[in-house]
């Protein structure tokens, strides 16, 4: 019997996984773009089960995927997606999915230094590293290199990107913070700032920035 797709996008999963089993998994191209046709579905769903189901079926493809080409620039970064994506599915993100990403996110940019996207999620990665979950409370004992490597990665996203995402300049100016770097932190403080937010988020990081603003420029800085 025919299968008949729902309202919330289902054909495409039917589409891919048709042409999935065809080929019996051989085929890189086609299980990594497999992969990331479930991991943007997953990002649409609203249901938790859903997108736990859509990032399962993306986890399975790029596996096939890494086992025939583990070498793969496009494997190794959707890898390193569907790890982040899956990590972040819980509270308090899971270990070992953050692991994975920092593994596939590194072989990726071995390969292509410029790529924005893995570079963003690596000093995200760096920043909020669970190992060093107090670092959002800045205190005086968390790892400088930690930080140094967050503000590397940060920075050069910032340059691919210029002028384009408050969160770069909001994340670079915390980092720098850390690092009693009031005069770098202020820059980037005051980059953000001129920046226009685009979602709730962003407002909320903008808001933030001007605290910070309102107070080392009240100390004089």
């Amino acid at each position: 019997m025919q299968q008949k797709a729902t309202p919330n996008g289902d054909a495409l999963n039917i589409r891919w996984s048709q042409a999935y089993d065809v080929l019996s998994n051989d085929n890189v191209e086609l299980l990594w773009r497999h992969a990331k046709a479930c991991l943007l579905h997953s990002r649409q769903a609203t249901e938790v089960s859903k997108k736990e189901s859509l990032l399962q079926q993306a986890r399975q493809a790029i596996k096939f995927a890494l086992d025939r080409s583990d070498e793969h620039f496009d494997v190794l970064k959707c890898a390193a997606l569907v790890s982040s994506e899956i990590a972040n599915l819980l509270k308090e993100p899971d270990r070992d999915e953050l692991k994975k990403f920092k593994k596939y996110a590194d072989r990726a940019l071995d390969i292509d230094a410029d790529d924005f996207d893995l570079l963003y999620l690596r000093a995200r990665y760096h920043f909020t590293n669970p190992q060093f979950s107090w670092i959002r409370h800045f205190c005086s004992f968390c790892p400088a290199t930690s930080f140094d490597l967050a503000i590397d990665d940060f920075q050069q996203a910032a340059v691919l990107r210029p002028g384009q995402y408050i969160e770069i300049h909001y994340y670079l100016a915390l980092c720098f913070i850390a690092k009693d770097d009031v005069k770098s932190a202020l820059q980037h403080l005051r980059i953000a700032d001129d920046l226009a937010p685009v979602d709730s988020v962003h407002r909320r990081m903008k808001g933030e920035v001007r605290d910070l603003l309102v107070r080392f420029e009240s100390k004089g800085f």
